[in-house]
């Protein structure tokens, strides 16, 4: 009797990534002072002086300080004339970031793929030269007017990028552990958490790793909901944001300043448009910064009249956490709990 043996079935093929990213490049800050800006990161956080662009090197309307600490870049920009999209942007917002810029291999690939699938076009794919070789640069906008940069620095041996030239420094702080960006948080309106997450389905390639609803992210009087978005290799990740009903304000409506979130493991950094993001560091850099140059807050989100409200010392921000837990029983309970241990603090930065 013949015998009939099922033929194996072949696993799908795996999803080519139209957009594969490296990481994240640098962040771009429009700053009112960008030298006092550049000079409070350097004395606070560690960074080291990178280079610098301005009339010196041919720049006319703007000056720019870039300044590093291991995979970690900020851009810090100011611009010397009123009535331009910088400034506009600083009196709109306040010191905030405009860039987030993401290594890519190819940035005119990167351009075509984001635009063909709905991105809009912040700037098509641009070669800046000097002596030490060329960069290639593109973007596309995304929530608010945060935008998304695709920097291909291959062929690139110099400092930082054509028209900078490096910065020299005698002050030389010691670094404090930061490590590179972690992920960029964007807080959204109401009813706006699930279009941008699909904007970066479709557009980016990013898939949902991870979903939070309000009773996961809520305090007594206020909520949000949360969707992290992360690319094919993990190195970017995009939590989105929007506020959930509660009897006061939302957190994310709250954040009308920028904000700096740190955690026992990560520090994040300013973000304009309602958005900020991670960097991973070391454990020690909290407790030491926390009781010295910064004011401190256990929620990422409050906005407390009361200044010693947010005056919370990391001890007591431990001991709080520890007592919730032994008070704790349920599933929910014990896990709110073992995520505000990994991120039980907000830094607000007072530059």
């Amino acid at each position: 009797m013949p015998t009939t043996i099922a033929a194996p079935k072949k696993a799908p093929a795996a999803e080519a990534d139209f957009l594969p990213l490296e990481g994240t490049d640098y962040v771009e800050f429009y700053v009112g002072n960008a030298k006092q800006a550049a000079h409070f990161y350097k004395t606070a956080f560690g960074f080291q002086s990178l280079a610098y662009s301005g009339p010196e090197t041919g720049t006319k309307d703007r000056v720019s300080y870039a300044i590093r600490q291991n995979k970690l870049t900020f851009l810090l920009t100011t611009p010397l004339r009123t009535g331009n999209p910088i400034a506009d942007h600083i009196a709109k917002h306040g010191d905030g970031v405009k860039a987030i810029a993401l290594k890519v291999k190819d940035a005119t690939s990167a351009w075509e793929e984001t635009t063909k699938r709905g991105g809009k076009s912040f700037m098509k794919p641009t070669t800046l030269k000097d002596d030490a070789g060329q960069l290639v640069m593109s973007g596309i906008h995304t929530y608010g007017e945060v935008v998304h940069l695709f920097i291909e620095r291959e062929d690139y041996s110099g400092v930082f990028m054509p028209g900078f030239e490096k910065w020299d420094s005698d002050y030389r702080p010691a670094e404090t552990g930061l490590e590179y960006v972690d992920h960029c948080v964007g807080n959204v309106g109401w009813n706006q958490m699930n279009p941008w997450v699909k904007f970066y389905e479709d557009v980016m390639g990013f898939k949902n790793i991870l979903t939070f609803d309000d009773k996961d992210i809520s305090t007594e009087y206020s909520a949000l909901m949360s969707k992290v978005m992360s690319n094919g290799n993990g190195f970017v990740k995009f939590p989105i944001n929007e506020p959930a009903e509660g009897k006061k304000k939302s957190q994310v409506e709250e954040l009308s300043c920028p904000l700096v979130s740190a955690t026992s493991t990560k520090i994040s950094s300013p973000c304009s448009d309602s958005a900020f993001w991670s960097i991973a560091t070391t454990k020690d850099i909290c407790c030491k910064y926390s009781r010295s140059r910064l004011r401190i807050d256990r929620r990422c989100s409050s906005k407390s009249s009361s200044a010693k409200a947010q005056r919370v010392s990391a001890k007591e921000t431990s001991r709080r956490c520890s007592r919730r837990s032994r008070k704790s029983r349920s599933g929910e309970a014990i896990y709110r709990c073992k995520y505000l241990e990994s991120l039980p603090l907000t830094l607000i930065l007072s530059p």
